[in-house]
């Protein structure tokens, strides 16, 4: 009876830091006089790290994103720094549209905007482009690539086909 009471006891708090993990991940709710939502909520304090960071960016209850970040720094109260950072975006049907592979990358948690400075990819099922600078506003799904950019379209003249028609 121990041993079962022992084991149902660490289920229940891994049960509720996966709970609290996700609440305190979801945005907050926008208010009821601006239409844009305020801060993302990450719980870890500041000048503290975590491993395997792993959240949603719901967005009109729709998935949007999906982080996947092997360690996450808060540098200040508004401050993420992501190392390896793998973002998956969705479109409106919740199918994958494209990933972001981030090496080094900064989140800003009130603007909800990542820049990364150092090289990063970006693969879609028609493309992949690679580049030095990035701005990508996760809000407005727009993103601003600067210094030198690779691009390889694949299948490029079945879309050319497709145009025609």
């Amino acid at each position: 009876m121990r041993r079962f009471v022992k084991h149902f006891a660490c289920f229940s708090g891994a049960v509720t830091v996966i709970i609290f993990s996700c609440a305190a991940f979801a945005q907050t709710p926008a208010t009821s006089g601006t239409a844009k939502s305020l801060a993302l909520n990450v719980p870890i304090p500041e000048k503290q790290s975590a491993t395997g960071v792993k959240f949603p960016y719901i967005e009109n209850g729709k998935l949007r994103m999906f982080f996947n970040v092997d360690v996450m720094y808060r540098a200040d109260p508004i401050h993420m720094q992501m190392t390896n950072a793998r973002v998956e975006t969705y479109d409106e049907e919740g199918k994958p549209e494209m990933t972001v592979l981030l090496p080094l990358s900064i989140l800003d948690l009130n603007t909800r905007i990542v820049t990364s400075r150092q090289s990063f990819l970006v693969r879609r099922n028609d493309f992949s482009l690679v580049g030095e600078t990035l701005q990508l506003d996760t809000t407005a799904r727009q993103g601003k690539v600067t210094g030198k950019v690779k691009m390889i379209i694949y299948n490029f003249g079945d879309t050319e086909k497709q145009e025609h028609k």
